[in-house]
């Protein structure tokens, strides 16, 4: 009977729990992406991930606590998806540095299932989440959502190549309007 009751409870526990959890979604593509050397899970260099093109998402919390990550591939015969969280900043070259977990496939060895992990976020910490392919020949779109007790905000960071464009295009700018005022 205190067995029967116990399980009851824990049910209808974990169910007030799953009902409160927010979820958050977003998308990419690494097709033609910038490159890195990806972790393993275990966070040491990957030897055969040597050159994974990859996307990256900032990603805050507004609840401290258990969120989960998960991600799955458009097609998986193209892209078996490899997440790596890091925080508080992402060093495309030094991936070890601030690594904090990753993960290749959700179960059983089977990129169709896609990747996940679970990992308390606190809130105030910027986190960031690369997700690329297991090889190098790993590339294409992919889905995914964070869920936990509170909401997560994910958003796209501009690969460093297109930073790099920009900045340029802003210099150019800034000097052809000087050179225009000389004219003037």
């Amino acid at each position: 009977m205190k067995n029967t009751r116990f399980l009851t409870i824990a049910c209808v526990t974990l169910a007030l729990v799953l009902s409160n959890a927010k979820a958050t979604s977003f998308a990419g593509d690494t097709t033609s992406s910038d490159t890195y050397n990806r972790t393993t899970e275990s966070g040491s260099p990957s030897a055969f991930g040597s050159n994974v093109p990859f996307s990256l998402f900032s990603v805050t919390v507004n609840t401290t606590g258990l969120y989960n990550f998960n991600v799955v591939a458009g097609n998986p015969a193209l892209l078996d998806t490899f997440i790596t969280l890091y925080s508080p900043t992402f060093n495309q070259a030094d991936p070890e540095a601030n690594f904090l977990v990753a993960n290749d496939n959700t179960l059983d060895s089977n990129p169709t299932l896609g990747s996940s992990f679970s990992t308390t976020l606190t809130v105030g910490s910027t986190y960031l989440l690369a997700v690329s392919g297991l090889t190098n020949d790993d590339y294409g779109t992919f889905s995914g959502n964070v869920t936990g007790p509170g909401t997560a905000t994910v958003s796209a960071v501009p690969e460093p190549s297109t930073v790099g464009f920009l900045a340029l295009a802003a210099t150019g700018f800034v000097l052809a309007c000087k050179h225009k005022r000389r004219l003037v």
